[in-house]
């Protein structure tokens, strides 16, 4: 179940049967303690996580990554961290809490304090119309970066969202996505890229931004 991507990162993968598309979850491990990044529910992931160490967190990056969250935390007995977004005009944040039962989750937004030594960067990309298109945070841990939905790995290349999505005719969303994970990029120094779709990116996150 649970796949090694470095020596305290290990990942999970399900199939999405609506969407057909595969999800991916994280697991991070900090002086025994462990929480989880966008998680699948998937069965006996509970009692995987705690074999690990100590269950702290559940962890969501946006909206859109809801998943297994609410009922992992449950089952571990942990606090859910839910993104303190502004959202988009698909997405609104207030609306989603309220559909998804999410009213006792702890909001965090950059600044906040997180478990495992977890900081978080927001990213808000907008259109030339300065409407925006993509809302969630970007997690920083260690020399990774951890996101949801703003890019991913495909054969040892970087992918920016919208990728193959939605349309994107002249590349403006992808450019707008580049300028916003540069910034954290360069900021942070990391080296890897952790997605919530899709392969990691390992070791090589600085050549592609």
């Amino acid at each position: 179940m649970l796949i090694p991507v470095a020596k305290n990162v290990f990942k999970w993968k399900s199939n999405d049967p609506e969407l057909g598309i595969e999800q991916v979850g994280h697991v991070l491990i900090s002086s025994g303690n462990v929480a989880a990044i966008d998680p699948p529910m998937v069965p006996g992931l509970g009692d995987a996580l705690k074999v690990l160490g100590k269950p702290v967190a559940v962890i969501m990056t946006n909206f859109s990554h809801i998943r297994g969250s609410s009922v992992l935390a449950r089952v571990l007995g942990v606090d859910l961290y839910i993104p303190d977004l502004k959202g988009t005009e698909r997405r609104k944040p207030e609306e989603e809490i309220r559909l998804h039962h999410l009213e006792k989750g702890l909001k965090y937004g950059p600044g906040s304090k997180l478990p495992v030594g977890l900081k978080s960067y927001n990213i808000r990309p907008e259109t030339e119309n300065n409407l925006p298109f993509l809302d969630e945070m970007v997690l920083h841990f260690e020399d990774m970066l951890i996101v949801g939905d703003s890019a991913w790995g495909s054969e040892g290349k970087l992918v920016l969202f919208p990728g193959h999505i939605m349309p994107d005719p002249d590349g403006s969303k992808k450019d707008a996505v580049k300028k916003s994970i540069s910034k954290i990029v360069r900021e942070t120094g990391a080296r890897s890229l952790l997605s919530g779709h899709q392969d990691d990116l390992i070791g090589s996150l600085q050549d592609h931004v």
